[in-house]
């Protein structure tokens, strides 16, 4: 690795920033280049601090220092087990294919060492540092501390007050040569450090303009991701998630230009002279033809453009890192770094707080302490605050209870079941997962949901038995949600609130055509009527028998990866997959994917490929009619993305004229900044409507 450096930071400031990274060809135009700003002394930001912007102070700690905590912290958890992730990238169109490796921490270290830019290895640890009980560590970690907290001199971190069990922890970041990070800002809006250790790492950061933050997350098409970092690991209780980030699949270092030195290159050039190092690595930073961004930041336009900045951080730089900044680094040799985060009173409090309080809905409750309201606070009112805040959003929680039933054809058929409600007086809301998922899917909504609901794994999905291919059909998938309906305690004899996202949604419809007397109001998210052929997959080389065998219990995640690959699925939809949580580990160590590729297949063939949509919608029309006897007089509500929607306009245009004389039973609302999963993407106003939509039924009952 390369050795100890000197300390340094990098400011980001907006005299010489540039609006947006350009990835046109060099031959046809020079892009702007994102600034690259002065390190401060700990001196000069402790007499002027900066707060808004990423922020690099240099000598934070001698170089001996730096060397010593290194060699500490390797030497002490160089046998701990990680993950390390390798992205092996196709040099023509820059295709990246993703494994996993559980690998000691030393291990991962020598293949950091054979890293470059087309093969990359990169480690990412949480909770190292807090969970090793030796003397060694525990020093180090002080140690740590005391440098990640010298430019907060006197002030609280309000983290030091929460629980351990929800205490985000530091982590690990070891990148070799030609790895990065994920494009990402961070969860809980709070302020960020990076110490490094060792080596050099190039940061750049999207700055968004005033007011523009969802801008530049709508520009990135980005996804959130709960925190593992708040999830309770001391017992066997569900994990408690008070945080969500920001992640996008986009890159500010698609790809390098042909004369960029590889790792050799620039160790050889440190011996040689310091300063030109220094010099080249500036240069290599802010130079966006040399490290090219994907082509589609192109899109972040308009009148209000974000600022680009980029930072070079060498060993023993410190970097803050606040909050509403998208970052990404670059490895051009290996490095190691410490990254952790704070809270402090002035600063970030009001954004945390406002940040748990949206994510965990309390926000929307009227009981809200004023202490919890404020725009800022004073220094010495932390550890009163945090109590007040925990004690309010960690109030009795809604529990999470998955259960199966057997089918008169002796499948088994899963589903998940909200319990600590009082059912005597609400609809029970029923909800049906899309393609490539589960009802892993409605978790956060059922734990946010005030109202008794079930969550229901439709065939081949989550936990739930596939049976034979023959056997699966549209009615069999109808029939399946009866069988539940007709046994389960809150939903049997009962008028339900049936909720169906994308294919959900279709197979809901085709219930509530089939079975009108069982639904008071009908919630269709994202999905029309219209036929789509088998060939209109959008996945390219869809492997359909490939599909239909596939295996839902593997030994490796190297597995999973590999066997989703050869049907067609693209790698970076798989690692969205696993963050989410729909690939799983399971207690014996195999991995489980509650995503099946054979419910995506059959339900293309059998129900996507048919005219069951239109007949739906025609049998729900006769129920609304007096040629239908009124049999459904239940609103229904076509919920449908803003951006992205897999709706076709003349569709759903059909299903409006359809209801002509009865539009008052048809309501239809564009969710602007949701996606195709209106139910994740547009948290808040999805379940605003959904829990009006719940009352009137109740009401109407």
């Amino acid at each position: 690795m390369v050795g100890p450096i000197s300390v340094a930071f990098i400011l980001a400031f907006t005299v010489y920033g540039c609006d947006c990274f350009s990835t046109s060809p060099p031959s046809m135009k020079s892009p702007p280049n994102p600034s690259l700003v002065p390190r401060l002394t700990l001196e000069e930001y402790l007499a002027s601090p900066i707060t808004k912007k990423p922020v690099l102070i240099k000598d934070i700690a001698s170089p001996d220092e730096i060397e010593s905590l290194a060699d500490q912290l390797i030497g002490t958890l160089g046998e701990e087990i990680v993950q390390m992730q390798r992205k092996v990238k196709e040099e023509t169109n820059y295709t990246t294919t993703t494994e996993i490796y559980d690998v000691s921490l030393q291990e991962s270290i020598d293949y950091m060492m054979d890293s470059n830019h087309f093969d990359s290895y990169f480690t990412f640890c949480e909770g190292l540092l807090p969970s090793s009980p030796s003397e060694t560590m525990q020093t180090l970690a002080v140690k740590l501390e005391k440098i990640r907290d010298a430019p907060y001199h006197d002030q609280e971190n309000w983290f030091e007050y929460f629980p351990t069990s929800i205490k985000p922890t530091d982590a690990i970041i070891m990148a070799g040569t030609g790895a990065t990070s994920t494009l990402h800002r961070d969860p809980f809006e709070w302020t960020g450090t990076s110490l490094c250790l060792e080596g050099t790492k190039i940061w750049r950061f999207i700055l968004p303009p005033e007011g523009g933050v969802k801008l530049v997350d709508e520009a990135l098409r980005s996804y959130r991701l709960d925190s593992i970092a708040w999830e309770n690991q001391q017992n066997d209780e569900k994990p408690i998630v008070l945080s969500a980030g920001w992640q996008s699949d986009m890159t500010l270092y698609e790809s390098i230009s042909d004369d960029f030195p590889d790792a050799f290159e620039w160790m050889q050039l440190e011996e040689e002279d310091s300063k030109k190092f220094q010099r080249e690595n500036e240069n290599a930073g802010v130079n966006a033809t040399c490290l090219r961004p994907c082509a589609a930041l192109d899109n972040i336009h308009g009148s209000s453009k974000p600022q680009f900045v980029t930072a070079i951080q060498q060993t023993g730089d410190l970097l803050l890192i606040p909050a509403h900044c998208w970052h990404q680094t670059y490895a051009p040799v290996p490095s190691v770094a410490v990254a952790s985060q704070r809270c402090g009173a002035k600063v970030d409090a009001a954004s945390v707080i406002g940040h748990i309080l949206k994510l965990t809905r309390s926000e929307e409750e009227a009981n809200i302490p004023d202490i919890l309201k404020r725009d800022e606070y004073e220094e010495g009112t932390g550890e009163d605050v945090v109590k007040k805040l925990l004690k309010f959003v960690l109030r009795p929680q809604v529990r999470l209870q998955t259960e199966c039933i057997t089918l008169s054809s002796g499948l088994s058929l899963s589903y998940v079941e909200s319990l600590g409600h009082d059912a005597s007086d609400s609809p029970t809301t029923l909800f049906i997962h899309g393609l490539d998922s589960s009802s892993q899917t409605w978790r956060g909504v059922q734990q946010a949901l005030k109202t008794p609901s079930i969550a229901i794994d439709c065939r081949g999905c989550g936990h739930s038995d596939l049976g034979d291919e023959e056997s699966f059909s549209p009615d069999a998938l109808v029939e399946d949600v009866k069988s539940l309906v007709k046994t389960n305690r809150l939903l049997k004899g009962k008028k339900i609130v049936l909720v169906g996202h994308s294919m959900g949604g279709r197979i809901a419809m085709m219930y509530a055509a089939k079975y009108p007397e069982d639904v008071s109001a009908l919630v269709v998210e994202d999905m029309d009527i219209m036929r789509r052929s088998v060939e209109s997959n959008f996945i390219q080389s869809f492997d359909e028998r490939k599909a239909i065998a596939f295996d839902r219990s593997h030994t490796s995640l190297e597995s999973v990866k590999e066997a989703f690959a050869e049907i067609g699925y693209p790698t970076d939809m798989l690692d969205k997959w696993i963050g989410e949580g729909r690939i799983e580990k399971k207690e014996s160590g195999e991995y489980w994917s509650g995503v099946n590729p054979a419910f995506r297949a059959l339900c293309y063939r059998t129900v996507f490929d048919s005219y069951c949509g239109t007949d739906a919608w025609g049998e729900i029309v006769k129920h609304t009619t007096k040629e239908g006897e009124y049999k459904h007089n239940a609103k229904i509500y076509l919920m449908v993305a803003g951006i992205c929607s897999v709706c076709n306009e003349d569709s759903l245009q059909e299903m409006r004229e359809s209801m002509s004389g009865n539009e008052g039973l048809l309501s239809m609302t564009t969710y602007e900044e949701g996606t195709h999963s209106i139910h994740n993407t547009a948290r808040n106003e999805f379940m605003n409507d959904l829990e009006a939509i719940i009352t009137n039924a109740k009401v109407e009952q």
